[in-house]
């Protein structure tokens, strides 16, 4: 049996521990909303996420991608259509770098993740 109260504060690095592991799939927080007439999909690798959205009959000129406090939306628009895909953004991803592109009915967004700091030692003076 593992002690869960070890130095005082185990039960509470335990709950951190779990929430983190619930949170971090690729699942949550990255659940794809606000589209309900289009698949997608995202699936997340170890320096990035990606994302594949149905788009047929779409091309570069007729999807406009944008990123607003934290958030992707897809607009597509087409024959005076339009539609708008939203989904919230984990804070690991490198807005940056995100790529996309379309390829047959497919818009492609890779999504790369930032990169962990080791961390940095302060010397005091």
């Amino acid at each position: 049996m593992t002690n869960t109260y070890k130095n005082g504060f185990g039960l509470v690095r335990g709950l951190e521990s779990l929430i983190t592991d619930i949170m971090d799939t690729e699942f949550y927080p990255h659940v794809w909303s606000h589209c309900s007439s289009r698949a997608a999909h995202i699936s997340k690798e170890d320096d990035r996420y990606l994302l594949e959205v149905d788009v047929p009959g779409h091309n570069k000129k007729t999807l406009e991608i944008k990123i607003l406090d934290g958030v992707l939306r897809v607009l597509s628009t087409k024959d005076d259509k339009r539609e708008l895909c939203q989904t919230a953004l984990d804070k690991s991803v490198d807005v940056d770098k995100i790529e996309a592109r379309t390829e047959d009915g497919i818009l492609y967004v890779t999504l790369p993740r930032k990169k962990k700091s080791s961390g940095k030692v302060i010397e005091v003076v």
